[in-house]
């Protein structure tokens, strides 16, 4: 039997090129597709993450950044990098590796009064105002829409407490009202 008619041999010749193509190796079939990149592989969350600026509530790898002198009924917290405007306490230029983490804690009332008679004794309280963020706890959210300036008032101490190299320099503030403490501590 010979294949002497046109449409025939072509007919022939496309359905041996899809043979071939349904049993070649799955890479061959991909090598052409060199533009963009198998985007799952070896995926690191980790690296994926690191500048997310996400926060967190594990009060576990809270507690390996800082001291948690008493246990937080509440916890959330982030840790981002530090950048050179009204973030740092001091005129240097922060580094690639200066942080500054913000947290916000909920303490019992016995733990609360506990932890500002022990941060009074190194600093004296003074009054502050402090701009709520949209990752709050919806409870200090709602008290700083009350004032009708996203702000939150309270007393500042001493975080000497919660200082853990390298997070050594920052404040502690009571929010008036509450048991919730906004701690926010950075690197030097």
């Amino acid at each position: 039997m010979q294949f002497t008619e046109p449409r025939v041999q072509l007919l022939v010749c496309v359905f041996a090129l899809f043979l071939a193509a349904c049993f070649s190796p799955e890479d061959a079939r991909l090598e052409g597709n060199s533009l963009r990149p198998n985007v799952n592989t070896n995926f690191n969350s980790n690296a994926a993450n690191a500048n997310a600026n996400t926060t967190e509530d594990d009060e576990k790898e809270l507690d390996k950044l800082i001291n948690l002198p008493f246990t937080p009924e509440e916890t959330v917290w982030r840790n981002d990098k530090l950048i050179a405007d009204a973030d740092a306490n001091d005129n240097r230029t922060p580094g690639p590796n200066d942080y500054k983490l913000t947290a916000v804690l909920k303490f019992s009332k016995e733990d609360a009064e506990a932890l500002i008679a022990k941060a009074a004794l190194k600093h004296p309280p003074t009054d502050t105002e402090l701009e709520t963020e949209a990752w709050f706890p919806a409870e200090l959210i709602a008290k700083s829409e009350t004032s009708g300036k996203s702000t939150i008032k309270g007393l500042s101490y001493s975080a000497e407490t919660f200082a853990k190299a390298p997070y050594m320099v920052g404040s502690l503030v009571r929010i008036t009202e509450t048991e919730y403490f906004v701690l926010k501590l950075q690197t030097q």
